[in-house]
């Protein structure tokens, strides 16, 4: 079977509440990254730690001052469901890693990963792939960058802050006797770039493949659920949903509006015209329909020829507007070669959530009235 073909669980907005959440969920991270390094750097400040403060005073700052632009801006701005978004925020984080490397080198050397633990709460392979290649540019050039200009590992072996530039400027004018490596650049890049692109490399083969399959098992678990939900012609929730939702879901919502299509002439049109034409009318009446669901917006098939869609705290006016909207896709299609005499009853009510099943019965009334008075209209 085809891709594109194959039944997928997950709706638009399905995708796009995963989307907008993952994207809270990193802004979040992004929050307690900032209280994270301002507590670092108070204690720096206070000489807890030995570590030069200007340079410890470039990398909280700067890195504080690029997160927290990033979350006012997606705050105030941005789409949280745009899928785009999560590759920018994904590139930020990594730019602030790498740049807390410069400055701070091997007293920050587990920073690297953070992009990572960031990226997997995508749960795609493809995003946690683009932030390790973005995350080994930022790598190499943090491990040169902070070589010159960062905390200088020789720090290590001696109580200091230096770095590098500072070392070099003391053996020049013979403060002190050692002998620099004249060939840095190699050195750099064999025993720190290289053994730090490894582990990377390594760790993020371990994410993609545990966090890949959990993935894969939650994607299997939700077709599992949804299919047995659906209608298995017109892919809506069916009457066993319904009547789960109406049992326990909507009573705790404080107000719905229900809507009922009965399709006109059905029985008709299978005896005349074959059930070939008559699951072409079910499927286009459903699929007009389905068109007007959203997150607070759900359809079912609860019979042949039935359909209901339940709005949860509608706003005024709004059930006209799906039924018109939804009248608009069937008087377009009406009369078709492939869907000749496609039409429905309507009728909708409103009430409270705890009183849906009343709510139920009007809409149902409402409907059946309509189909009387079209009945009249016709004779």
């Amino acid at each position: 079977m085809k891709e594109e073909n194959r039944y997928n669980p997950y709706t638009f907005d399905d995708v796009k509440d995963m989307e907008e959440t993952s994207n809270v969920h990193v802004l979040k991270g992004f929050g307690w990254l900032i209280i994270a390094t301002f507590i670092l750097w108070f204690f720096v400040l206070l000489d807890v730690f030995s570590i030069n403060k200007v340079l410890t005073s470039y990398a909280c700052v700067g890195s504080s001052f690029m997160l927290a632009t990033a979350v006012v801006l997606c705050k105030d701005k941005a789409d949280l469901s745009n899928p785009k978004l999560k590759y920018v925020l994904l590139a930020v984080v990594t730019v602030v890693a790498g740049l807390i490397c410069t400055f701070l080198t091997y007293h920050a050397v587990l920073a690297y990963i953070l992009p990572l633990v960031f990226a997997i709460q995508y749960r795609r392979s493809k995003v946690l792939w683009y932030t390790f290649v973005i995350s080994i540019f930022m790598l190499i050039t943090s491990c040169y960058l902070g070589f010159y200009y960062g905390l200088c590992d020789l720090n290590i072996l001696i109580k200091s802050g230096l770095n590098y530039s500072s070392y070099a400027a003391m053996v020049q004018d013979g403060s002190i006797s050692l002998a620099l490596n004249p060939n840095l650049d190699f050195i750099i890049g064999m025993y720190e770039v290289f053994p730090r692109v490894a582990t990377l490399l390594i760790l993020t083969t371990i994410l993609n493949v545990t966090t890949m399959q959990q993935t894969r098992d939650a994607d299997r678990i939700k077709l599992l659920a949804d299919t047995k939900d659906r209608d298995s012609k017109t892919k809506l929730y069916n009457k066993s949903k319904f009547e789960e939702m109406v049992g326990y879901y909507y009573p705790n919502v404080s107000r719905v509006a229900v809507i009922f299509w009965d399709m006109n002439n059905l029985k008709k049109t299978n005896d005349e015209l074959g059930h070939d034409v008559g699951d072409r009318l079910i499927n286009y009446m459903a699929s007009s329909i389905n068109a007007k669901v959203n997150k607070q917006r759900r359809a079912f098939r609860i019979g042949g020829d039935e359909f209901v869609m339940v709005l949860e705290n509608p706003k005024i006016g709004e059930p006209d507007l799906v039924i018109h909207e939804v009248q608009e896709l069937i008087d377009a299609a009406d009369g078709k070669a492939d869907i000749p005499g496609l039409s429905a009853a309507v009728g909708w009510a409103i009430g409270d959530g705890h009183e849906i099943r009343n709510t139920i019965k009007k809409a149902d009334a409402n409907m059946y009235l309509n189909k009387q008075l079209s009945k009249r209209g016709r004779s």
